[in-house]
């Protein structure tokens, strides 16, 4: 009965608690033992009952609770540190609150703390990407900072005329190494990087030792630059006194943008680390293996890939996704000859730029190739519209309209439909009660056609006002009870 209550209640997709399947346990053993004469089951104590469980298979239970995938990620994490032998090897990435209120370039308001999403190389110590917003850490995020990261970078020195030195860091990741946030456990993250990086590495959680690079980083960062700013903030409140982080912001977000840039590659790639071993930039060319680059149509590839995953099945209108229609010639030829599943339903994958929902991509999988599908929109709506935008847009819609919703007219309303119906129920049997038998629904039903009842016409097939050569109530119901349903099958309600 032990492990029946462990199987039936501890190892399922419900996850319920020890202490519950403990309670079964003694619920059955309570149950059988009122069966038994002689002899009863003496059940076992709580401990011993958690020993148990305790001591089954980790792997085991992870399936048996979580499900095989979680379970093979769980299982397949980074253990001891693994020293990596060349750039680009093993690339730790992580999220973390900037400690530093930023203004708008436009409006001089403050916006709040920025959200960093970093990646570090663990050969050469070098920031090999970045991505700054102010959204909550998202697989956009993750998408953006590794576009940053695998992309060449010649793009710097235009963009940041005061950085002297170049940042040479870019290319195909060996192992992307990350913790347990819920935005590195998406299928659309394992999809998009499947053709790009050798594998996903997941640090244990409770173990930050197991990732000490980028964290190390971070403080780095914090020291080096942003809690010198104007407007820091501080993680303790009793540490602020009469000190307003809002009121003393005046860093905009391109002036951050370009400092923290040139942190990164004029002061902490030209430093050497705490114990004056390396220096990021140099280690970087020590190597003589470079990694793979992204040219032309794979960078093009490469930014297909990394788009939001959903599949979806191709109807008549196309494809349903965000609350948007995506349409195009291509999509309804490929939907009249590429093979159906069982159901009759066409799936296919599709892949979505979170910076701009104009269109989409879709995978041809016969042809092993994606093509681009626009939005079916006549007013622009979507032009240069992100997901993020999109999403909140439809929120306030929907607040709105919750807004206009009067509950108490509609239950009036609701309350009404139902006394009325009551009251035909009751007048129908009245009337039955007094005649011998109801008339003939299909031949009533054509003479409702024939007078045309309805919204734009009489509410009965009895004429309003009879004239001499209209029949009476009493001839047409007469009528109605003698007529074959072969009648009238040629009178048309117009």
């Amino acid at each position: 009965m032990v492990d029946e209550a462990i199987e039936k209640k501890y190892l399922t997709k419900e996850r319920l608690s020890i202490a519950e399947a403990f309670r079964y346990y003694k619920s059955r053993v309570i149950t059988i033992n009122q069966t038994i004469v002689e002899g009863e089951i003496d059940p076992i104590s709580e401990r011993t009952f958690y020993d148990r469980v305790n001591s089954l298979p980790p792997y085991e239970v992870a399936v048996a609770r979580y499900g095989k995938r979680y379970a093979d990620r769980e299982f397949r994490s980074v253990g001891q540190q693994i020293a990596a032998t060349k750039p680009m090897e093993y690339v730790e990435i992580d999220h973390t609150p900037l400690p530093v209120i930023l203004i708008d370039d436009e409006l001089d308001v403050p916006l709040g703390r920025p959200y960093l999403t970093m990646l570090y190389d663990r050969f050469s110590k070098c920031v090999v990407g970045l991505s700054v917003n102010f959204r909550d850490p998202s697989f956009d995020s993750v998408r953006k900072a590794l576009l940053n990261t695998l992309l060449d970078k010649s793009w710097l020195k235009d963009s940041y005329p005061s950085i002297k030195n170049d940042w040479p860091c870019h290319g195909k990741i060996d192992y992307l190494v990350v913790d347990n946030g819920a935005e590195f456990w998406t299928d659309s993250l394992e999809d998009s990087l499947r053709p790009f990086v050798t594998d996903i590495q997941y640090s244990q959680a409770a173990k930050p030792w197991r990732k000490t690079g980028i964290e190390k980083l971070f403080d780095q960062l914090n020291k080096g630059l942003t809690n010198s700013l104007p407007g820091k903030t501080f993680t303790n409140p009793t540490q602020l006194k009469d000190y307003d982080p809002k009121k003393e912001s005046v860093v905009r977000v391109s002036v951050f943008l370009e400092l923290l840039h040139k942190w990164v590659v004029d002061y902490y790639h030209m430093s050497p680390d705490a114990r004056e071993r390396a220096i990021p930039y140099h280690k970087w060319h020590e190597s003589k293996w470079r990694p793979n680059a992204y040219h032309d149509d794979e960078i093009l590839a490469l930014r297909t890939e990394l788009g939001l995953l959903k599949e979806r099945t191709i109807g008549i209108s196309g494809i349903r996704l965000h609350n948007l229609h995506y349409q195009s010639d291509e999509l309804i030829e490929y939907r009249k000859y590429a093979p159906v599943k069982s159901d009759g339903k066409l799936f296919v994958k599709t892949k979505t730029d979170p910076s701009d929902i104009s269109s989409i991509y879709v995978f041809l999988e016969p042809e092993k190739r994606y093509i681009k599908v626009p939005a079916v929109d006549n007013s622009g709506y979507t032009k240069g519209l992100s997901l993020f935008e999109h999403e909140r847009i439809q929120k306030v819609r929907r607040l709105n309209t919750r807004e206009l919703k009067n509950e108490e007219a509609l239950a009036e309303t609701h309350l009404y439909i139902e006394s009325r119906i009551e009251g035909e129920t009751e007048r129908l049997s009245r009337s039955r009660n007094k005649k011998q038998a109801p008339s003939k629904t299909g031949n009533t039903s054509k003479l409702a056609k024939f007078r045309d009842v309805g919204s734009n016409g009489p509410t009965s097939i009895v004429a309003s006002k009879p004239s001499n050569d209209q029949p009476t109530e009493q001839q047409i119901l007469s009528h109605a009870l003698s007529t074959n349903d072969e009648d009238l099958d040629d009178i048309e309600g117009y």
